[in-house]
């Protein structure tokens, strides 16, 4: 049975992806499809802090970005792109997504904490190219690509000789330091920048 039409699209390493999310006040149960028709399906707790809570304080939010990256952990996983195969039930992942959600997070703040510095009139000489970095990774990270997202915005002002403050290096180094995908392009722009700011 296919999914409903109010399903989403996401585009993963240039394959086409379905995905619907649905709470039950408990848990939320996530349904991925292929193209071909395969199946994944994943579970997240309700609430980010108190597992099977079903408080609203922390409710954890199902992005873009998290589709992604239960698609990245599935296609290691036997999850197949060119064959028909069985549903892959991932089961709960809560534990496992959680570094994702935050790594978002941080980045965000790192882009709010520059918009500040340009509201304050901190960077006249560079506002229009530093804006047009932010408004693109701000893209990136709303059709799930964070890494990307991240990769760009480093390599774009480092271009630009753009000085990030302390707070923003540490948010991005907190980031690179994260066991999620491959980050080592990051390490090695960020040791650049920090090795350029001394």
């Amino acid at each position: 049975m296919s999914l409903p039409r109010n399903k989403r699209k996401i585009i993963v390493d240039t394959q086409v992806y379905y995905w619907i999310a649905k709470g039950n006040y408990e848990i939320i149960n996530l349904t991925i499809e292929n193209s071909i028709g395969n199946k994944l399906f994943a579970q997240f707790d309700y609430d980010t802090l108190n597992g099977k809570s079903n408080y609203f304080n922390f409710p954890f939010v199902v992005t873009p970005y998290v589709v992604r990256e239960i698609i990245l952990y599935a296609l290691n996983r036997n999850y197949s792109n060119t064959q028909k195969s069985k549903e892959l039930h991932l089961g709960n992942m809560s534990k496992e997504i959680r570094l994702c959600s935050l790594a978002e997070r941080k980045i965000k703040k790192v882009l709010k904490s520059i918009e500040s510095r340009i509201h304050q009139g901190r960077l006249n000489p560079k506002v229009g190219e530093v804006e047009y970095v932010l408004k693109e990774t701000r893209e990136y990270i709303k059709y799930g690509e964070l890494l990307i997202g991240i990769e760009d915005m480093i390599d774009n002002l480092f271009e630009i000789s753009f000085e990030f403050n302390e707070e923003e290096l540490t948010l991005i180094k907190d980031v690179s330091e994260m066991s999620l995908s491959n980050w080592k392009s990051i390490r090695a722009r960020l040791i650049e920048i920090m090795n350029k700011k001394n």
